[in-house]
């Protein structure tokens, strides 16, 4: 298995990031981000750039230790608020939010 496909794979897993994210991040359609974490098909030099800095890091980071993409637990607080009496397209927008903010919690390692 590719030692830089294999730690992408267990940072994602770890943190919970969603193939979906990683095409919306990266431009990707869904099917070449499947078939590059499937393995299906390689990945250039330049898609591993592309992916390691969508993902926050340089592709040094993901050809180290495998142990290192692994989560080391956090205690974190919890964030609430009250949006008011909101109509159903700032609802959907809303909910928007709530999904890029679930991703960029797993990113970040926050739990929300």
């Amino acid at each position: 298995m590719n030692t830089y496909i294999n730690n992408i794979k267990t940072y994602l897993t770890e943190r919970k990031i969603k193939q979906s994210y990683i095409s919306l991040v990266t431009g990707w359609t869904a099917s070449k981000v499947s078939r590059i974490l499937n393995e299906e098909s390689g990945i250039s030099d330049e898609d591993k750039a592309v992916l390691a800095e969508a993902l926050g890091f340089d592709v040094s980071f993901f050809m180290g230790d495998n142990e290192s993409m692994k989560l080391k637990p956090q205690v974190n607080s919890q964030l609430a608020f009250f949006a008011g009496n909101i109509s159903e397209k700032e609802k959907k927008t809303a909910s928007s939010l709530v999904d890029m903010f679930k991703f960029y919690d797993s990113i970040a390692n926050l739990e929300l």
